[in-house]
């Protein structure tokens, strides 16, 4: 589930690589590797901490915490503003998807 929401998630909100191409070698494809790699250590991330009392607080700070060098790293290339948003938010959403299902796990 964790590699759907990140191919999803990123191929629907990441920046496009061609506009990092002049920063980055291979026309910008390593700079949009971030996009669809970080998001993947959201999975291990929740299932390596200990379950808190409320199963949302973890995947909120988890998915926040690996959305926000993405976040930068949109302002590098003068994207609007809300594009940083979108990735904050992107971030959250798979972070909570995440933290429900390992919660329905444990129960």
């Amino acid at each position: 589930m964790n590699a759907i929401l990140t191919v999803f998630l990123a191929g629907v909100f990441a920046p496009a690589g061609t506009r990092y191409s002049p920063c980055f070698r291979f026309a910008g494809a390593t700079a949009a590797a971030a996009f669809f790699i970080l998001p993947l250590y959201a999975g291990p991330a929740l299932l390596w901490i200990r379950p808190p009392a409320r199963w949302y607080a973890a995947g909120i700070t988890i998915g926040l915490l690996l959305a926000i060098p993405l976040a930068l790293l949109t302002f590098l290339q003068n994207y609007p503003e809300s594009k940083a948003a979108i990735i904050l938010g992107s971030g959250i959403f798979q972070g909570l998807v995440l933290s429900w299902l390992a919660h329905k796990r444990a129960e």
